[in-house]
């Protein structure tokens, strides 16, 4: 895969050889192809990653994508991409791992807070909950420093911005968690 960063815009190139981590240039040059191969299979567009940018707001665009909206994520050994017909679309995927849930108690929405807390806690818990909130953060185009304690959700249907957005999970291999929303 890294042998490949040489054939994407310099642009894009550039951008990637910034991360000192083989692994982390590998993970963004996979990305953007995989991005070229939805544009593919979903017919739409110039799948050249030329028009390849981020917004404003830290959320990546594509020019002629008609109507369809896609998002980007990797973490461990994972990289995923959703794309969408129908309206704005994010996604997250995170190992499982680790992590001091304590600490992240006034991030949570208070719901989401009860339903970690009433799994006593577990890491897996916590990532389907972090997931679900940031794959419905990147959708929104606001990412994990929106203000994520608006969101009122019941585990499948998130509640945000005056919006209804819709989380299902993504079925990977034992030790990852993965959630895309989508309106």
């Amino acid at each position: 895969v890294e042998d490949s960063i040489g054939t994407l815009p310099v642009r894009l190139q550039k951008g990637i050889l910034r991360y000192r981590r083989p692994h982390d240039r590998c993970a963004q040059t996979l990305a953007k192809w995989m991005l070229v191969k939805a544009c593919e299979e979903f017919g739409v567009g110039d799948s050249t990653l030329d028009s390849f940018r981020y917004d404003e707001r830290g959320r990546p665009t594509m020019a002629n994508l008609r109507g369809y909206d896609f998002n980007l994520s990797h973490a461990g050994e994972r990289v995923v991409c959703a794309m969408s017909a129908t309206g704005a679309v994010g996604v997250d995927v995170e190992p499982l791992r680790e992590v001091q849930a304590e600490d992240f108690n006034d991030v949570f929405p208070a719901d989401a807070w009860d339903r970690v807390r009433s799994a006593g806690m577990k890491k897996t818990a916590f990532f389907q909950e972090w997931t679900r909130l940031e794959a419905v953060a990147k959708a929104e185009g606001c990412g994990m420093g929106g203000e994520l304690r608006a969101m009122e959700s019941d585990g499948r249907a998130t509640q945000f911005t005056g919006r209804t957005w819709y989380v299902n999970e993504v079925m990977l291999d034992e030790g990852y968690v993965c959630h895309v929303a989508g309106v």
